[in-house]
């Protein structure tokens, strides 16, 4: 039998108490962005490329799924694959939004700077308040600083993640809301798994 000791327990409790900490931090604090944003994706014909690198990346990656299963055509864009020839699908009419905490990732900066060349609409979300990709954005998007303990060593991107993909998921239910996209619509494309057996009942 698995036995939980008090440390443990400790650092468990401390993490749901930072977790939450870092979303409710976002109250007033993104509302405005989100609204802003989704103004500047209603005026493109293109799609949104989401990007990132690390723990941001993966965050990203979930942002575009959403992005898509809410109605708004999305992919996620690897910042390195972007910088060996994917970039090239990049156009004027499209919205880049690329995740990075610090706002400083070099791959992350250059390909900013290549979709920025190439006419796209460019955003950051960050929770720098001077990052150096802001060079290449149109629009920053600046969320609560995370630090120890949300983000261990205020390093480790934990609750940051939570924060940003809490401000990404308000951005799809507006957009979704905007572009009257209905829950019949979700389960059309989406046949398969539990969300798909609800639409066989």
């Amino acid at each position: 039998m698995t036995s939980i000791n008090d440390k443990e327990t400790a650092i468990i409790s401390e993490r749901i108490s930072a977790s939450s900490q870092a979303i409710a931090s976002l109250s007033g604090n993104i509302e405005k962005s989100v609204v802003e944003v989704a103004d500047i994706i209603g005026k493109i014909s293109g799609k949104v490329i989401v990007s990132g690198s690390g723990t941001s990346g993966t965050t990203a990656r979930r942002l575009a799924h959403l992005f898509n299963v809410t109605g708004t055509p999305a992919y996620f864009q690897h910042p390195t694959d972007a910088l060996h020839g994917s970039i090239s699908t990049v156009t004027k009419q499209d919205v880049v939004i690329a995740i990075s905490k610090g706002g400083g990732s070099a791959e992350v900066n250059k390909m900013l700077e290549l979709s920025l060349n190439l006419g796209a609409y460019t955003i950051l979300l960050t929770e720098n308040s001077n990052p150096s990709a802001a060079t290449f954005c149109k629009k920053v998007v600046t969320l609560p600083e995370i630090s120890q303990p949300g983000d261990p060593g205020s390093m480790i991107a934990m609750a940051s993640t939570l924060a940003n993909s809490t401000w990404g998921d308000a951005l799809c239910l507006v957009l979704m809301g905007r572009n009257g996209h209905t829950f019949d619509q979700v389960l059309k494309s989406h046949p398969y798994g539990a969300v798909g057996a609800t639409g066989k009942k």
